[in-house]
Protein backbone atom coordinates (compact mmCIF):
# COMPACT_ATOMS: atom_id res chain seq x y z
CA UNK A 1 0.00 0.00 0.00
CA UNK A 2 1.33 3.43 -0.92
CA UNK A 3 2.49 5.76 1.83
CA UNK A 4 1.05 9.27 1.98
CA UNK A 5 3.26 11.93 0.50
CA UNK A 6 1.01 14.98 0.64
CA UNK A 7 0.02 16.70 3.86
CA UNK A 8 -3.47 17.40 2.52
CA UNK A 9 -4.14 13.66 2.41
CA UNK A 10 -3.18 13.36 6.07
CA UNK A 11 -5.59 16.17 6.91
CA UNK A 12 -8.33 14.42 4.94
CA UNK A 13 -7.79 11.26 6.92
CA UNK A 14 -7.83 13.04 10.23
CA UNK A 15 -11.19 14.52 9.32
CA UNK A 16 -12.54 11.22 8.06
CA UNK A 17 -11.30 9.44 11.18
CA UNK A 18 -13.03 12.01 13.32
CA UNK A 19 -16.23 11.46 11.36
CA UNK A 20 -15.99 7.72 11.85
CA UNK A 21 -15.42 7.89 15.58
CA UNK A 22 -18.17 10.48 16.03
CA UNK A 23 -20.69 8.62 13.92
CA UNK A 24 -19.95 5.16 15.22
CA UNK A 25 -19.94 6.28 18.83
CA UNK A 26 -23.54 7.26 18.24
CA UNK A 27 -24.19 3.72 16.93
CA UNK A 28 -22.68 2.29 20.11
CA UNK A 29 -19.90 -0.24 20.44
CA UNK A 30 -19.58 -2.53 23.42
CA UNK A 31 -16.48 -4.59 22.87
CA UNK A 32 -12.90 -3.80 23.81
CA UNK A 33 -11.94 -5.14 20.37
CA UNK A 34 -14.01 -2.38 18.85
CA UNK A 35 -12.20 0.15 21.03
CA UNK A 36 -8.85 -1.15 19.77
CA UNK A 37 -9.87 0.01 16.29
CA UNK A 38 -9.02 3.51 17.51
CA UNK A 39 -5.33 2.56 17.25
CA UNK A 40 -5.92 1.90 13.56
CA UNK A 41 -7.53 5.32 13.22
CA UNK A 42 -4.49 6.94 14.81
CA UNK A 43 -2.14 5.20 12.38
CA UNK A 44 -4.24 6.47 9.48
CA UNK A 45 -4.29 10.01 10.89
CA UNK A 46 -0.50 9.99 11.10
CA UNK A 47 -0.21 8.68 7.54
CA UNK A 48 1.21 5.28 8.50
CA UNK A 49 -0.96 3.18 6.20
CA UNK A 50 1.15 0.05 6.44
CA UNK A 51 0.82 0.01 10.22
CA UNK A 52 -2.92 0.74 9.94
CA UNK A 53 -3.43 -2.24 7.63
CA UNK A 54 -1.29 -4.47 9.86
CA UNK A 55 -3.20 -3.48 13.00
CA UNK A 56 -6.56 -3.85 11.31
CA UNK A 57 -5.68 -7.30 9.94
CA UNK A 58 -4.48 -8.38 13.36
CA UNK A 59 -7.57 -7.09 15.18
CA UNK A 60 -9.90 -8.81 12.74
CA UNK A 61 -7.95 -12.09 12.96
CA UNK A 62 -7.64 -12.15 16.75
CA UNK A 63 -10.90 -10.58 17.91
CA UNK A 64 -14.59 -11.06 17.60
CA UNK A 65 -15.95 -7.71 16.54
CA UNK A 66 -19.51 -6.57 17.15
CA UNK A 67 -21.60 -5.50 14.16
CA UNK A 68 -20.64 -1.88 14.87
CA UNK A 69 -16.98 -2.94 15.07
CA UNK A 70 -17.17 -4.74 11.73
CA UNK A 71 -18.75 -1.66 10.19
CA UNK A 72 -16.00 0.52 11.63
CA UNK A 73 -13.29 -1.87 10.38
CA UNK A 74 -14.75 -1.80 6.87
CA UNK A 75 -14.91 1.99 6.91
CA UNK A 76 -11.33 2.19 8.16
CA UNK A 77 -10.30 0.11 5.15
CA UNK A 78 -12.16 2.62 2.97
CA UNK A 79 -10.25 5.48 4.65
CA UNK A 80 -7.00 3.69 3.93
CA UNK A 81 -8.00 3.29 0.28
CA UNK A 82 -8.79 7.00 -0.01
CA UNK A 83 -5.42 7.85 1.56
CA UNK A 84 -3.66 5.54 -0.86
CA UNK A 85 -5.35 7.37 -3.75
CA UNK A 86 -7.54 4.38 -4.53
CA UNK A 87 -11.01 5.98 -4.32
CA UNK A 88 -12.61 3.28 -6.46
CA UNK A 89 -11.60 0.68 -3.87
CA UNK A 90 -12.95 2.95 -1.14
CA UNK A 91 -16.35 3.09 -2.85
CA UNK A 92 -16.45 -0.73 -3.03
CA UNK A 93 -15.51 -1.02 0.65
CA UNK A 94 -18.15 1.51 1.69
CA UNK A 95 -20.80 -0.31 -0.33
CA UNK A 96 -19.86 -3.52 1.48
CA UNK A 97 -20.08 -1.65 4.79
CA UNK A 98 -23.53 -0.37 3.91
CA UNK A 99 -24.70 -3.99 3.87
CA UNK A 100 -24.11 -3.92 7.66
CA UNK A 101 -25.94 -0.63 8.12
CA UNK A 102 -27.49 1.19 5.20
CA UNK A 103 -28.05 4.27 7.36
CA UNK A 104 -24.45 4.72 8.50
CA UNK A 105 -23.76 8.44 8.16
CA UNK A 106 -19.95 7.99 8.23
CA UNK A 107 -20.21 5.50 5.35
CA UNK A 108 -22.11 7.94 3.16
CA UNK A 109 -19.69 10.71 4.13
CA UNK A 110 -16.67 8.59 3.17
CA UNK A 111 -18.24 7.48 -0.11
CA UNK A 112 -18.97 11.13 -0.90
CA UNK A 113 -15.34 12.01 -0.26
CA UNK A 114 -14.18 9.10 -2.43
CA UNK A 115 -16.44 10.35 -5.23
CA UNK A 116 -14.89 13.81 -4.86
CA UNK A 117 -11.46 12.25 -5.38
CA UNK A 118 -12.82 10.52 -8.51
CA UNK A 119 -14.25 13.78 -9.88
CA UNK A 120 -17.81 12.43 -9.64
CA UNK A 121 -19.30 15.51 -8.03
CA UNK A 122 -22.99 14.67 -8.51
CA UNK A 123 -22.63 11.35 -6.68
CA UNK A 124 -20.49 13.04 -4.03
CA UNK A 125 -23.15 15.68 -3.39
CA UNK A 126 -25.84 12.98 -3.13
CA UNK A 127 -23.88 11.01 -0.52
CA UNK A 128 -22.91 14.11 1.45
CA UNK A 129 -26.58 15.18 1.53
CA UNK A 130 -27.60 11.75 2.78
CA UNK A 131 -24.90 11.80 5.46
CA UNK A 132 -26.00 15.31 6.42
CA UNK A 133 -29.60 14.17 7.01
CA UNK A 134 -28.46 11.14 8.99
CA UNK A 135 -26.12 13.17 11.21
CA UNK A 136 -28.95 15.63 11.79
CA UNK A 137 -31.25 12.77 12.86
CA UNK A 138 -28.51 11.54 15.24
CA UNK A 139 -28.40 15.01 16.79
CA UNK A 140 -24.99 15.97 15.38
CA UNK A 141 -26.26 19.24 13.90
CA UNK A 142 -22.81 20.80 13.57
CA UNK A 143 -21.53 17.88 11.46
CA UNK A 144 -24.74 18.03 9.41
CA UNK A 145 -24.33 21.77 8.74
CA UNK A 146 -20.67 21.30 7.87
CA UNK A 147 -21.45 18.59 5.34
CA UNK A 148 -24.16 20.78 3.84
CA UNK A 149 -21.61 23.58 3.45
CA UNK A 150 -19.15 21.12 1.89
CA UNK A 151 -21.79 19.90 -0.59
CA UNK A 152 -22.97 23.44 -1.38
CA UNK A 153 -19.41 24.53 -2.08
CA UNK A 154 -18.82 21.48 -4.23
CA UNK A 155 -21.95 22.26 -6.27
CA UNK A 156 -20.78 25.86 -6.74
CA UNK A 157 -17.35 24.64 -7.74
CA UNK A 158 -18.69 22.15 -10.28
CA UNK A 159 -20.68 25.03 -11.85
CA UNK A 160 -17.53 27.15 -12.15
CA UNK A 161 -18.41 29.45 -9.24
CA UNK A 162 -15.11 29.28 -7.37
CA UNK A 163 -15.89 32.32 -5.18
CA UNK A 164 -19.22 30.75 -4.17
CA UNK A 165 -17.43 27.52 -3.32
CA UNK A 166 -14.93 29.33 -1.11
CA UNK A 167 -17.75 31.22 0.60
CA UNK A 168 -19.69 28.01 1.31
CA UNK A 169 -16.57 26.23 2.57
CA UNK A 170 -15.78 29.22 4.77
CA UNK A 171 -18.95 28.46 6.74
CA UNK A 172 -17.65 25.10 7.94
CA UNK A 173 -17.40 25.11 11.75
CA UNK A 174 -15.29 21.99 12.29
CA UNK A 175 -11.61 22.85 12.25
CA UNK A 176 -10.78 19.37 10.98
CA UNK A 177 -13.21 19.61 8.09
CA UNK A 178 -12.10 23.18 7.36
CA UNK A 179 -8.55 21.89 7.07
CA UNK A 180 -9.80 19.27 4.68
CA UNK A 181 -10.71 21.96 2.19
CA UNK A 182 -7.03 21.86 1.16
CA UNK A 183 -8.02 18.76 -0.78
CA UNK A 184 -10.76 20.74 -2.46
CA UNK A 185 -8.54 23.50 -3.78
CA UNK A 186 -9.16 24.72 -7.31
CA UNK A 187 -6.13 22.88 -8.69
CA UNK A 188 -7.02 19.57 -7.01
CA UNK A 189 -10.62 19.57 -8.19
CA UNK A 190 -9.64 20.75 -11.64
CA UNK A 191 -7.19 17.87 -11.97
CA UNK A 192 -9.94 15.44 -10.92
CA UNK A 193 -12.20 16.53 -13.77
CA UNK A 194 -9.90 14.74 -16.20
CA UNK A 195 -10.26 11.35 -14.47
Amino acid sequence: MKQLHRSSRIIVLAAAGFALSAGLTACGSSSSSDTSLLTVERSIQFGDLDRAVYRLDRIEAESRLSNAGRLQAQLLRAEIAIAADQPEDAVDLVEDALEFDELAAPAHELRGKAYIRMGRFTEAARDLALAERQYDELGDTIRARDLKALATGLDSYSNGDFAGARTAWGGIESERLRNQIDLLSDSTLASQRGR
